[in-house]
């Protein structure tokens, strides 16, 4: 009829209009999240096959007996397989997905259980314990949060492990690799930089009482030979590794690194205290380390602090007592009913902590002596440690020491304060924490 329009679709048209129809369809229904038990998928046949007899595992709602070593908390997160069946399986498969291999790391790191399972929400873990809500389509990740463990029958494991492999017989490096030392790089400037005040390396199978540890992982850089030559660019891949490491630590607020040896294609270099170092195939001048390592929280009093070599004071400057100072009356009226601080190497255990800072304060001389300068200095200093730590909720000052010029105070009881141009400067270096 004039002035009707007739719409005609081709066999092909309608082949696409009805995918693209089912396929609105199905996104429609993935918006809505379902509700995921755990103990219906650990039931299900799938569930069941990722049982591990070396592994452990106790969900957060289940009582967790004491364990000998418990790793901090991690989160994984994975996305499933593809699957035909689209919407709930996406959800199966990445929460399937997500905990094996979680399990295969435990399991490759030397642990014996996983405790504390449950949902993680945004990183932190959820409020429900029993299970979790998805929305499924493809691109959906379900995320776990839990701690590794060890029983001590893996620890003793572990330590056998290791004393085993002080013994491997010595092999040939391969034509296209040489072994270096470790030590003397750990012990350089450029190492000492990278590792700052805050943080420990220990090499070897060695290592002190630790409260908390994370690892071991695999740590591999490369560098290149160009105007350092083949050991300057495998020492400088060791140190690319170290800043690797140490990034690790300080975002999981560790403060060691620990157990690093040389790990290439999965076998230590028979000198525990050498790293093997490579010169890349396809690309000449480019060498590369592989260090295995693992990352700890110590204590102060476990990394063995010998006494620093005495060395004379900075130009203009002296050494006086620091205890006295803290432990005056001005100062415990500075630190008042709320803030307790805590100097040398001693510190209490704590929930959270800031990255440590230096505060440095200044008092004109006029007719003070320069030790009453200095004293006052000092209590200028700890009176913006104590309003810091107020403005952020912290309960206590840790490891207060002297840091003039970034360096510490060969005796940790003593603080260095510099006199000139009429003033008496002090720099403190200390961690704001909560109990």
């Amino acid at each position: 009829m004039p002035g009707r329009l007739r719409l005609v679709c081709f066999p092909r048209v309608r082949f696409l209009l009805a995918h693209a129809l089912l396929a609105a369809a199905t996104c429609t229904q993935a918006a809505e999240p379902s509700y995921f038990k755990f103990s219906d998928l650990m039931s299900s046949d799938s569930g069941r096959a990722l049982h591990d007899p070396a592994v452990k595992l106790y969900w957060a709602t289940q009582p967790t007996p004491e364990f000998a070593e418990v790793a901090p908390p991690d989160v994984y997160a994975r996305r499933g397989p593809f699957s035909n069946a689209g919407g709930q399986a996406y959800c199966v498969g990445a929460f399937e997905d997500t905990l094996k291999t979680l399990i295969s790391d435990a399991r490759s790191r030397g642990y014996d259980a996983v405790i504390n399972l449950q949902a993680a929400v945004d990183g932190q873990p959820s409020n429900d314990k029993e299970g979790f809500r998805c929305a499924g389509d493809r691109r959906v990740k379900v995320a776990l949060w839990s701690q590794f463990a060890m029983t001590p029958a893996a620890v003793q494991r572990m330590a056998e492990a290791d004393e085993r492999s002080t013994r491997t017989p010595p092999r040939q490096a391969p034509a296209n690799a040489m072994f270096i030392p470790l030590a003397p790089i750990f012990a350089s400037p450029e190492a000492r930089r990278i590792l700052g005040p805050d943080i420990h390396v220990f090499t070897g199978v060695v290592a002190p009482k630790y409260g908390k540890r994370y690892g071991p992982d695999s740590y591999s850089e490369s560098a290149s030979n160009r105007d350092v030559g083949d050991e300057g660019a495998c020492r400088q891949a060791v140190l690319e590794s170290l800043k690797s490491m140490v990034k690790d630590a300080e975002e999981r607020g560790l403060n060691a690194i620990i157990k690093v040896r040389s790990f290439f294609d999965d076998r230590y270099a028979p000198v525990i205290t050498d790293a093997e170092c490579r010169q890349r195939q396809l690309m000449m001048g480019k060498y590369s380390v592989s260090l295995q390592a693992s990352l700890a929280s110590i204590d102060d009093d476990s990394i063995g602090f010998a006494p620093m070599p005495a060395r004379p004071a900075a130009k203009d400057a002296f050494f006086m007592p620091l205890g006295p100072i803290l432990e005056s009356p001005e100062a415990r009226a500075i630190l008042g009913s709320d803030v307790k601080a805590y100097w040398e190497f001693k510190a209490p255990k704590y929930s959270r902590h800031k990255k440590p800072e230096v505060y440095a304060e200044d008092v004109k001389l006029g007719a003070l002596t320069r030790e009453e300068a200095c004293r006052q200095a000092v209590l200028k200093t700890l009176s913006e440690m104590v309003s810091n730590a107020r403005d952020g909720k912290f309960d206590s000052i840790i490891r207060i020491r002297s840091y003039l010029g970034e360096k510490y105070a060969p005796v940790p009881t003593d603080v260095e304060c510099k006199v000139a141009k009429n003033e008496a400067v002090v720099e403190l270096r200390a961690t704001l924490v909560r109990q």
